[in-house]
């Protein structure tokens, strides 16, 4: 598996080598289309555009595309049990279990962990009040992938480990996650979904005080 995945990256490195940016991609969107198109019955369904426009990468406009036979087979398939789709989190509950989720990623749609926490929601049968007494979700706003970003993005590990700690050990459950941006000094308190961070209006924008969960 390493050995297939290291020339996999030496054939991709020696391409961009060759190839411009711009020209490997429109080589690689005609060889998708190559291949895929034949195989489109309904291109509504067989080969379609992600719910969620990815932002910041219209450089790569073949990203905006998935295969809707593709996951379905995973699915089915499921193996070694990896499924993490599972909505029902009654034993969790009954154990008193304490979970926090943060998401940030131009990558790895944030709408995915949204309708993860509406399918517990869902499936569980309880609002996200309620929902609330075992389970958090934060999105970050302007977090890249793991680290950086246009926004109030460093939150630190050690943040969010001890807002666990006082929620498990004190009854204290976070409403926000608190972030910064170290380059121009801005900072955000980051709301517990499905909340969200709204502009006051007025005052200091870089100033967590100027915005509110609503």
């Amino acid at each position: 598996m390493f050995q297939t995945g290291c020339l996999l990256l030496l054939i991709l490195a020696s391409l961009f080598v060759q190839q411009s940016p711009k020209s490997f991609m429109v080589n690689h969107i005609q060889k998708h289309t190559t291949l895929f198109v034949p195989l489109v019955v309904d291109k509504a369904s067989t080969l379609s555009r992600t719910s969620r426009k990815i932002s910041n990468l219209n450089e790569f406009p073949f990203l905006n595309y998935v295969i809707g036979s593709d996951w379905a087979y995973s699915q089915a398939v499921n193996p070694f049990n990896i499924d993490t789709w599972k909505g029902d989190l009654s034993q969790f509950k009954s154990r008193i279990g304490k979970h926090i989720t943060w998401h940030s990623d131009r990558l790895i749609s944030p709408a995915n962990s949204e309708r993860y926490y509406d399918h517990v929601s869902h499936t569980m049968n309880i609002p996200p009040s309620e929902l609330d007494d075992q389970h958090r979700l934060f999105r970050i706003s302007g977090l890249g992938h793991c680290r950086g970003g246009d926004g109030a993005w460093a939150i630190g590990q050690t943040n969010v480990l001890s807002s666990m700690i006082r929620w498990v050990e004190e009854g204290k459950a976070p409403n926000t996650l608190f972030g910064r941006k170290y380059v121009n000094g801005s900072s955000r308190r980051h709301c517990r979904y499905p909340l969200r961070n709204q502009y006051h209006g007025s005052g200091n924008s870089s100033l967590p005080e100027s915005w509110t969960c609503r």
